[in-house]
C-alpha cells in the first residue's frame, strides 16, 4: 500500500487537543482525520456516515490520543532551561511555576521575540517528532504536508 497523504497540520491539532468533548479519527485507508462526538447525541461537529464507518469497520480506522498537558508541559520547561538567556529562562520557568502555566508561558514569550521564534522551531521539532512515533506505533506509513509558517 503506498504512503497515506495526511495533512500534518490537522494530525498536530488532534495530538495537542485538550478537550474532552470530541475525538479525533484517521482513516487509514483515506489518510482523512475528522472529528467525532465523545456522546452520539452531540454529532453538529460530524461528518455525516463517519460514526457508521468507523463502527462497522473499526480496524479501518485509528483514534489520535492526544499528547498529555504533562508532556507538553515538559516541552516547555526543556526549552526554558536550554535557553542561552538567564533571564528569560528564569522569566519562563516562573511563568511554568505559577497558577496557569500555559498562558502565562505563552505571555510572557510574547514579551521576547527571539525567543518566541526558538519556541515556535522547537515546539515544531516536538510535534513532528510525536507524529512520526505515533504513526509508526500505528503501523501507518505516511507522506506527512509540511506544517503552514
Amino acid at each position: 500500500m503506498p504512503p497515506l497523504s495526511i495533512d500534518t497540520d490537522v494530525l498536530v491539532r488532534a495530538l495537542t487537543y485538550a478537550g474532552s468533548d470530541v475525538r479525533y479519527v484517521l482513516d487509514r485507508h483515506t489518510g482523512e482525520i475528522f472529528l467525532l462526538a465523545q456522546e452520539p447525541a452531540a454529532t453538529a461537529v460530524e461528518l455525516p456516515g463517519k460514526r457508521a464507518a468507523v463502527e462497522n469497520e473499526p480496524e479501518r480506522f485509528a483514534t489520535v490520543e492526544p499528547v498529555g498537558a504533562s508532556v507538553q508541559w515538559e516541552w516547555m520547561r526543556e526549552f526554558a532551561v536550554r535557553l542561552d538567556d538567564p533571564v528569560v529562562t528564569q522569566a519562563l520557568l516562573d511563568a511554568l511555576a505559577g497558577e496557569h502555566p500555559f498562558p502565562s508561558f505563552l505571555s510572557t514569550l510574547r514579551e521576547h521575540t527571539e525567543a518566541r521564534k526558538q519556541w515556535r522551531r522547537y515546539r515544531e521539532e516536538r510535534l513532528l517528532a510525536t507524529v512520526s512515533a505515533w504513526l509508526a506505533a500505528q503501523g501507518i506509513e505516511a507522506e506527512l504536508q509540511p506544517l503552514p509558517r
